[in-house]
């Protein structure tokens, strides 16, 4: 009888791999993961290639490079199609929603927002009978900001925290690791919309759950200290120094995934200048642009980070070819309808043209008057000289 259940060999040592890939892939082992997933051969049925190529999507999406985040989109590409996959609607939600995120990494957001729009369609068939179907509505709201502006992305980040937090006062969240990726995109929509001052006791919640729910590994901690610490920056809680110390024990003791360690090493680079470290400042910014400047098709927001805040930093040390580059820079934030980079770097280059004889430190802290934004609360994030990166989990896992 033990025979007669036995899987054909083939199909064993598939169920094996998968297991040791995603065991791989949650110890945040993200190059052995995809050598795991690599070493599976196409020789199971449909169905079961779509889960490796799910998870070898979401994989890919961890690096910044081009052929990485290309390869994300065109491996699911072929189990879009509900036939492939035995017209299985929850594998084909799983890869729609992985093929978004890809698209946007990618700068396709026109081709994210066809599938988001599909995958919304088919969950909402099914929402008022379906607790999965509203566990699902609510992993895409937390990824609002992938797709949508600061103030849509908070509320659709608000209504996924909402949903996932515990239902009584002390108790555990149902789910603490959905709870934990909702409440860290929240605190990161809450700084890019400029409501920050009302999320002090939600970012230091957050920052405590790992040591609250011990039983359980909460995935890439860096990222919520990341907002979590400047949430406490801006609310006046903590000092620059105190920042700057922190951020470097993040970049001391995580071994984080390039994407997240760009950001954070932008935001370090910030606060060096904020104390008037300038030099210290550039070399870091320096080195993040050489890292990622032959990068074709980076995700814009990386390039924008690094790049602003490095000429930035280079006309403070008196570079004056920083002001074509920043226009340069203004160029494509038209162009792909980034609506506050632009205007955040617009101010800069308007702030240099004035050439006001002030400190270079004074200068720098100084926050940037704009008419137009004068009314809107994003611009207290962005109307800065500086611009701070927000790290957000938009894989489903």
């Amino acid at each position: 009888m033990r025979k007669e259940l036995e899987l054909p060999y083939y199909l064993s040592d598939f169920v094996l791999s998968m297991e040791k890939a995603y065991n791989l892939f949650f110890s945040e082992r993200y190059d052995d993961c995809l050598f795991e997933l690599e070493s599976i051969e196409d020789i199971v049925p449909s169905i079961l290639l779509a889960e490796k190529y799910y998870l070898m999507s979401i994989t890919l999406s961890k690096w910044l490079d081009t052929a990485s985040r290309e390869r994300a989109v065109k491996c699911i590409e072929p189990f879009l199609v509900m036939s492939v996959i035995n017209d299985e609607i929850e594998v084909w939600e799983r890869i729609v929603s992985a093929y978004i995120i890809a698209c946007v990494h990618n700068n396709d957001c026109d081709k994210a927002r066809e599938y988001e729009s599909k995958l919304q369609t088919s969950i909402g068939k099914r929402i008022n009978f379906d607790i999965e179907a509203s566990y699902k509505l609510n992993i895409l709201r937390r990824k609002a900001s992938s797709l949508y502006s600061p103030q849509q992305a908070f509320i659709g980040t608000s209504k996924s925290k909402s949903f996932f937090a515990p239902k009584e006062k002390e108790s555990l969240p149902l789910n603490p690791i959905e709870y934990y990726m909702s409440l860290n995109n929240y605190l990161a929509t809450s700084l890019m919309s400029g409501k920050y001052n009302l999320v002090t006791n939600e970012a230091a919640e957050l920052i405590s759950l790992p040591q609250k729910i011990k039983y359980l590994k909460f995935p890439r901690f860096e990222m919520p200290l990341n907002n979590a610490i400047l949430i406490f920056y801006l609310n006046h809680k903590i000092t620059v120094d105190e920042a700057k110390e922190r951020f470097q024990q993040i970049i001391d003791t995580y071994n984080m995934e390039d994407s997240t360690g760009v950001i954070i090493k932008v935001n370090l680079a910030i606060f060096y200048g904020l104390s008037g470290e300038f030099v210290e400042s550039l070399k870091i910014l320096e080195t993040l642009y050489n890292k990622i400047k032959f990068i074709e098709n980076l995700e814009f927001y990386y390039k924008y980070l690094v790049e602003v805040n490095l000429r930035v930093l280079q006309y403070l040390e008196e570079n004056k070819e920083c002001i074509e580059l920043l226009e340069n820079i203004q160029k494509e934030c038209a162009a792909k309808d980034e609506h506050y980079l632009e205007a955040h770097v617009k101010c800069i280059m308007d702030s240099i043209k004035q050439d006001e004889k002030i400190s270079p430190i004074s200068w720098y802290h100084a926050d940037m008057v704009n008419s137009k934004m004068k009314h809107d609360d994003c611009w207290k994030y962005y109307g800065h000289i500086y611009l701070f990166g927000e790290l957000e989990f938009w894989s489903e896992s």
